[in-house]
C-alpha cells in the first residue's frame, strides 16, 4: 500500500489499486498519462507487433480510468470484461459500471470500441455503452467535460 504523494516505478504486469475516494496519475515513459479514479483496479500490460510497435494495455477489473496518448505511433488499449477501447493520439475515459456494463468516452482524437458482437469508431465528444452479450451502442454526443472532470486536478 502506498500513501501520500511521490514517484514510484510501475512495471509490466503490476496491478494498481486505488481504494475509496483516492485518485492516482501514472505517467508511462512512452507518452501515456493514465489516471485512476477512486475504487479502481487495473493491470498494466503491453504487446509488441512488428507493424504496430508497442501497444500498452490497461486491463480494468473495476472503476474508472482516464488516459491521454500523446504519440500517434503508440497505441493504448483499455480492456474491460465487456469490450476494448483502442486509441492512438487521443484522450479517453472508460468507466466500468459493473462486470456487465462499460462506458467508453473519447474527448479528443478517435478511439475504437469493440465487443465480441460489434465495433464502432468513437469520435471526440461521444460515448458508447457496452453490455455483456450485446453489441455496443452507436456512439452518441455527451458533455465530455462532465465525464472527465474528475481527472483534471491530477494533471500537471
Amino acid at each position: 500500500h502506498l500513501r501520500g504523494r511521490g514517484a514510484i516505478r510501475v512495471f509490466e504486469g503490476d496491478i494498481l489499486r486505488v481504494v475509496g475516494t483516492g485518485k492516482a496519475l501514472i505517467e508511462i515513459t512512452d507518452g501515456v498519462q493514465l489516471a485512476l479514479n477512486g475504487d479502481s483496479t487495473v493491470q498494466i500490460l503491453s504487446r509488441w507487433e512488428k507493424d504496430q510497435g508497442m501497444t500498452r494495455i490497461v486491463r480494468m477489473q473495476r472503476g474508472e480510468i482516464w488516459a491521454r496518448i500523446a504519440d500517434s505511433r503508440r497505441g493504448l488499449e483499455v480492456e474491460t470484461p465487456v469490450g476494448v477501447l483502442a486509441a492512438r493520439a487521443a484522450e479517453i475515459n472508460v468507466r466500468l459500471v459493473s462486470e456487465n456494463e462499460a462506458v467508453a468516452t473519447v474527448g479528443a482524437g478517435v478511439g475504437e470500441f469493440s465487443t465480441p458482437f460489434s465495433s464502432f469508431g468513437v469520435r471526440p465528444g461521444t460515448m458508447s455503452f457496452g453490455r455483456r452479450g450485446q453489441p455496443c451502442t452507436t456512439p452518441t454526443a455527451t458533455d465530455v467535460r462532465t465525464v472527465i472532470g474528475w481527472s483534471r486536478p491530477l494533471l500537471p
